[in-house]
């Protein structure tokens, strides 16, 4: 075994081979090779990337992985981390695996199965992915009870008379958990809660990123683990809201987080706090359409965070405060920009105006890298 482990290390970087099999089995696709000979109808195939080499037409294309392959992937994943003491990314791997939740539940509750057959009682009790394992065994419960996944798979099979869920042991409820997560983030939000964090944190040491706006040095080591943290409480609250209604999500999420917004003492956390809302809004949008409860008080709520004092923001959390607004409506911030009849097809002109207003009292610099990045997130909506 040791002969074999030290030979599969000299050929495999094993962190590009764990990605590519998470991203394998998060994407669902695989790439088909073959050979055409003399065809011109390949040149306009548009399912295919293809390479010409002297005579032959070669190409590839992408499709749909079957249930069979994406099994094989969840087994050599889960296995190859088990043997190499790497149980922690397919924790990881779990959560990412749930956050696809757009193809239906039975999949990823046979996934996750998988990996809990191969990866033992250590796929739940690692101390650094507790709270992740927390939340994904509450949702996995959650998804069974419903019985969402409306399939046969190894979650339903296993929970029989005689034969509990493994993910069941210990669960919690969603409520729980989402008490659990604002409890946590309390922590942050309440001035001195955490004086060890917020005395050896500056500025300077801060960038944008998805929710905390931060890329903080290694030099800090206790800033970067509060953010790190910080930044997947907010993960795995967006993740449960994807599963629930709209109307529990507003209740047990939502209203605590804008009471937790006014009390904030970071503008770091504030931004993530945003961005967390615009998230939520976007996923009761799609699921839901416009019409949700408290969503006019959300907006007027984000509108006024903009309109009383702008410069007392930092550019993070006002850009979280823009990208938010625009999440409402699902306005390219572009057009926004550059349209002014815009505003009245939108019924928003109060908003459209704020923003246009806000965006060219920015100087140059400013202007130029904020277009970028809203072009950046409204190429991802697409």
């Amino acid at each position: 075994m040791g002969m074999w482990r030290a030979y599969f290390l000299d050929l495999c970087l094993l962190d590009d081979l764990f990605d590519t099999i998470e991203n394998f089995l998060i994407d669902r696709r695989v790439l088909m090779y073959g050979n055409r000979s003399h065809d011109k109808n390949v040149l306009s195939d548009s399912g295919s990337v293809i390479f010409l080499r002297d005579d032959t037409a070669v190409y590839i294309s992408m499709v749909t992985a079957t249930v069979d392959q994406l099994v094989a992937g969840s087994i050599i994943l889960a296995s190859t981390c088990s043997a190499f003491g790497r149980i922690g990314f397919v924790c990881e791997a779990s959560f990412r695996i749930l956050q696809t939740n757009t193809f239906g539940s039975c999949l990823p509750l046979t996934l996750l199965h998988i990996f809990a057959s191969l990866c033992g009682e250590k796929y739940f009790i690692m101390n650094e992915y507790s709270l992740i394992m927390t939340a994904v065994k509450a949702i996995v419960v959650f998804l069974e009870r419903e019985d969402k996944a409306g399939c046969p798979c190894p979650g339903t099979l296993s929970t029989t008379e005689n034969h509990e869920c493994v993910f069941s042991k210990d669960v919690v409820s969603l409520d729980e958990v989402t008490g659990l997560l604002l409890e946590k983030l309390q922590l942050y939000a309440v001035p001195g809660s955490r004086p060890e964090f917020f005395g050896t944190l500056s500025s300077s040491e801060c960038s944008t990123s998805h929710y905390t706006g931060t890329d903080v040095s290694d030099s800090n080591s206790i800033a970067s683990k509060s953010y790190t943290e910080f930044g997947d409480i907010l993960s795995l609250l967006e993740l449960v809201a994807s599963y629930m209604s709209w109307d529990w999500t507003w209740s047990k999420i939502i209203s605590p987080l804008l009471k937790l917004l006014d009390s904030c003492a970071c503008e770091k956390f504030s931004a993530g706090l945003i961005v967390l809302l615009g998230q939520i809004w976007r996923h009761g949008v799609d699921s839901c359409g416009n019409l949700l409860v408290g969503a006019e008080e959300l907006r007027q709520k984000l509108f006024s965070l903009l309109d009383q004092n702008p410069r007392k923001w930092s550019m993070s959390a006002q850009s979280a405060i823009v990208q938010a607004l625009i999440a409402f409506d699902k306005i390219n911030f572009e057009e926004l920009i550059q349209r002014e009849d815009l505003q009245a097809a939108t019924n928003q002109s109060d908003h459209c105006n704020l923003v246009r207003t806000w965006f060219f009292k920015l100087g140059a610099e400013q202007k130029s890298l904020l277009a970028s990045f809203f072009q950046t997130a409204d190429l991802r909506e697409r």
